[in-house]
């Protein structure tokens, strides 16, 4: 995997995110936080899910200290989840452009205790968000909702357009 196969992949993590927290932010403050019975109860407490995750993936990138896992009551609304998350994506993306060395080992002692090469732990932080984001999508029509498409193709698709209009 190259660093441009990388920075494509969270690009594409990105685009995706932000299609699905458009879609959200038209729900209403009841069906954002309305238990549907899923993996993770609400739309709320599945993105907070992805956010955390990212976040503790960025950790173990960075070797910095662990913080305290997120809390959905303290994002009670699509607005306030966004505005931390854009601060986490700006992170991310700060990383992965100063990549050098995709191969190095990440210790993963919670929970696997084992150790992987850095791109097969960054396919997984965006794979995780891609299953995620589908619970998020089944949600959606369950209530009623639009919901985007999300999918890599969508995204090379999109991105060839705007290449070659």
């Amino acid at each position: 995997m190259t660093k441009q196969e990388v920075i494509t992949l969270f690009d594409f993590n990105r685009w995706a995110r932000d299609r699905m927290l458009t879609a959200v932010t038209k729900l209403t403050q009841e069906q954002f936080v309305l238990n549907q019975g899923n993996s993770f109860p609400s739309i709320r407490d599945t993105l907070v899910h992805i956010m955390n995750a990212e976040r503790n993936w960025l950790e173990r990138w960075t070797n910095s200290v662990p913080q305290q896992t997120m809390k959905t009551r303290d994002f009670p609304t699509v607005a306030i989840l966004l505005h931390y998350w854009d601060n986490l994506e700006s992170q991310i993306h700060t990383f992965v452009t100063q990549l050098d060395v995709l191969d190095r080992q990440v210790n993963l002692t919670q929970p696997m205790g084992l150790t992987l090469p850095l791109w097969q732990t960054i396919q997984h932080v965006v794979n995780h968000g891609t299953y995620h984001r589908g619970q998020v999508t089944t949600m959606l029509r369950q209530l009623g909702a639009d919901a985007p498409i999300t999918d890599l193709a969508s995204y090379y698709a999109e991105i060839q357009q705007k290449l070659c209009p």
